[in-house]
């Protein structure tokens, strides 16, 4: 049986990991709100450069981005590089590893917790990590390292459908629906599947090899293929980083709601301790009555 002393060393020791984990769960919030913040300033980049495909007829020209010349499929999982998020990181992991049984999945993951749960499971994969990106002195902010992370993953993409190992690229992350709330998203970042804007093909006017959009201000010198290649492109770093900020919040989310559950269970825990605490002092200080009560008697005697 725990002495007064043990249990008083544990009421206290519960009480400074009670306050550890509030503090935890409170940072997690934090950041999760000032990073919501940023990213609705930031999500119109994205819905810019559909407009600019939205100008594209596609249809004529043939590509890997659009018509695949390969079978494999880069799967890409993102994950965190921390705990405390209630098993978060392996729902995504095993919804990447269930949709794998395409033909010739190449798996590439980002974050430590990913990496560890496909090193188990014996898989093979590229790793990329913003751990891994340093700037000048290694100040740069977490917005610079995502933007250049998501380049990276950029340059896998394309380098792997450019020597024909991609035939497409998908991308598995946990999405924030609400802050309670956190969604497994599988989401399909190539072959694209566009038509172009049939508005404008009526109005489209070829001369000297350049197309021109009479009826509007829009003028185009270079190849559809090459304006195509380049907008690809931006539209993937602006899809990746916007994944990966999804998935910050995501991630500080659930460890908030994890933090606060395991801080719940702290406090039954401490309700358990007390009451341990003041049975086993009661039972003491009822001895020690006893004690001098009959001492007492003796000392009468």
């Amino acid at each position: 049986m725990s002495t007064i002393k043990e249990l008083a060393e544990e009421l206290r020791f519960n009480d400074e990991i009670a306050e550890l984990v509030n503090v935890m769960k409170n940072i997690a919030v934090f950041h999760f709100y000032a990073l919501q913040e940023k990213k609705d300033r930031s999500d119109k980049t994205s819905g810019e450069i559909d407009g600019f495909f939205s100008m594209l007829d596609l249809k004529g020209i043939s590509h890997p981005y659009l018509k695949p010349r390969a079978e494999g499929t880069c799967v890409i999982v993102v994950t965190s590089d921390e705990g405390f998020m209630g098993g978060l990181n392996i729902r995504v992991a095993d919804a990447a590893l269930e949709a794998a049984g395409m033909e010739n999945p190449v798996f590439t993951v980002i974050g430590a917790k990913g990496e560890l749960y496909m090193r188990e499971r014996k898989k093979t994969f590229t790793r990329f990590s913003l751990k891994d990106i340093e700037g000048s002195g290694g100040k740069e902010s977490d917005a610079e390292k995502r933007e250049k992370l998501a380049c990276r993953l950029k340059d896998h993409i394309v380098k792997g459908f450019g020597n024909g190992e991609f035939g497409k690229a998908v991308i598995f992350y946990p999405r924030p629906v609400s802050f309670m709330v956190q969604k497994v998203e599988g989401v399909s970042l190539l072959p694209l599947e566009r038509g172009g804007a049939s508005e404008f093909q009526s109005s489209v006017k070829r001369e000297d090899g350049y197309a021109r959009f009479w009826g509007g201000d829009i003028i185009t010198e270079s190849p559809p293929d090459g304006i195509m290649e380049y907008l690809v492109e931006k539209m993937l770093i602006e899809r990746i980083r916007g994944i990966l900020v999804e998935s910050k919040l995501s991630e500080f989310a659930a460890r908030a709601i994890h933090l606060e559950k395991s801080k719940q269970k702290l406090e039954e825990s401490q309700k358990t301790a007390r009451s341990r605490y003041f049975r086993v002092y009661r039972g003491v200080v009822d001895t020690n009555i006893r004690e001098v009560f009959s001492s007492q008697l003796i000392i009468k005697k």
